[in-house]
């Protein structure tokens, strides 16, 4: 059984002599591999936060510049529709007021015109009524004459 207990003994030796040495130049170098590994991952994982924070940021100014700027086209929409209003109604109003003149000047060359048909056919039916008179009398008066009867007559009759 010594010999046994000599192997024993050698191979618990061989083992721990094996183990130092793996640990020693297998397992440092691994470990050390894996921790840079990790602190990597590590620092990208933290960049790509970083990245993805400030892309969320940028996000966010987007949207309230768009906002600004949907806003601010409404307001401007919205006076060009209040513009074009006024100047519809102002168009409106002065079309209103060029019809009212059109109309009233109208009505005054109506009038006129008819009072001057009226004037001319009074005179007319004087003349003829002093022709016809004149025919049946036989007498003949010049003209002026004729001209003054016919408007004191108009005049007696409020014509």
């Amino acid at each position: 059984m010594l010999t046994l207990d000599w192997n024993l003994l050698w191979m618990i030796i061989n083992l721990i002599v094996l183990y130092v040495l793996v640990k020693r130049f297998f397992f440092k170098p691994v470990l050390s591999m894996i921790e840079n590994r990790q602190n990597e991952i590590q620092a990208q994982l933290d960049h790509a936060a970083e990245v993805e924070k400030n892309a969320e940021a940028k996000k966010e100014e987007y949207e309230k510049a768009c906002e600004g700027a949907r806003e601010e086209a409404n307001q401007t929409i919205n006076m060009a529709r209040e513009q074009a209003e006024a100047v519809r109604n102002d168009i409106l109003l002065k079309a209103g007021e060029e019809a009212e003149a059109i109309r009233q000047q109208a009505k005054k060359d109506v009038l006129e015109e008819h009072e001057k048909m009226l004037s001319d056919l009074r005179t007319e039916v004087a003349g003829l009524a002093m022709e016809a008179a004149c025919k049946v009398i036989g007498n003949s008066v010049n003209e002026e004459h004729n001209r003054e009867v016919m408007n004191a007559f108009l005049k007696e009759k409020g014509v």
